[in-house]
């Protein structure tokens, strides 16, 4: 019996899980974009409490490309995205699927509750260096810092496709935070900071939320097209072989009525009903 054992503890170190009956593990871990990140664990969790033995395990953030590039190589059979796929990638064996359109918004630190709105002026004077002190704001704080992306983040290309000239300005006294958990954890340490974050990390982490232009991001103006700082988070798999049987399972879930009742809840809009 513990040659038996020895035999299958070295089969799982070697191949992963064993699969069940039909084949399928029954385990599903979906690589990505952080800009998903907070909302798939809030919904995985809710999926596990009617599906104990399924666990949807959601990974630290490895960015669009990341997720794409191990859905393309075999390593799972779903990942998440929060952008368009480029030319290069779009070679007719990949389905994405939009599951939640996410406001991008810009917060500050809790602690500065008096300021409610910013500029898009504001917002160039800021990343530009022109407006350096919080007190330009009505703020009683010193110097201002802000935080900004990657060039290929999702949200920083939101940002840049609806604000004229952030592209070429945002990086000039900005500092660069490389993932959606680092930027909320930078947001809540350092009260002097301001950034920009999807709307269910802010909402979650309890960072103040700013309107833009007197706009705020609700979801009455985001289907309406007022408030245009959005992006579309998607699920993506290879159309040929689908993306598994509990991946199946999850996106169904989060097609559900109670999957879309915590996109809302988390200030999201839910995505397109994928086509039976």
């Amino acid at each position: 019996m513990r040659k038996i054992t020895l035999f299958l503890t070295l089969l799982i170190c070697l191949y992963g899980p064993i699969a069940h009956g039909n084949g399928i593990s029954h385990h599903l871990a979906i690589p990505g974009t952080g800009d998903s990140q907070t909302l798939l664990r809030i919904l995985a969790h809710e999926f596990e409490l009617n599906n104990p033995d399924t666990p949807i395990e959601i990974p630290g953030s490895i960015g669009s490309s990341g997720g794409i590039k191990m859905l393309q190589t075999g390593k799972t059979p779903l990942a998440r995205i929060a952008r368009p796929l480029t030319k290069e990638e779009q070679d007719g064996t990949l389905t994405t699927l939009t599951f939640a359109m996410s406001p991008i918004v810009f917060v500050v630190n809790p602690q500065i509750s008096n300021l409610t709105n910013i500029t898009t002026e504001e917002i160039l004077g800021i990343y530009s260096g022109k407006i350096n002190q919080w007190k330009d704001l009505n703020v009683s704080l010193d110097k201002i810092f802000p935080i900004t992306r990657e060039q290929t983040d999702s949200s920083l290309l939101v940002l840049n496709r609806h604000i004229q000239n952030f592209a070429t300005i945002n990086s000039l006294t900005a500092k660069i935070i490389y993932s959606t958990p680092d930027t909320v954890e930078t947001l809540r340490r350092y009260k002097r900071t301001i950034g920009f974050i999807p709307i269910a990390d802010a909402i979650n982490a309890k960072l103040h939320i700013l309107t833009i232009d007197g706009i705020s991001a609700s979801p009455e103006n985001v289907q309406s097209g007022l408030y245009k700082f959005v992006t579309p988070l998607n699920f993506i798999y290879k159309e040929k072989e689908g993306p598994s049987d509990v991946g199946q399972a999850f996106i169904d879930f989060v097609f559900s009525p109670d999957g879309e009742r915590i996109i809302h809840e988390n200030g999201l809009i839910p995505g397109v009903q994928p086509v039976e």
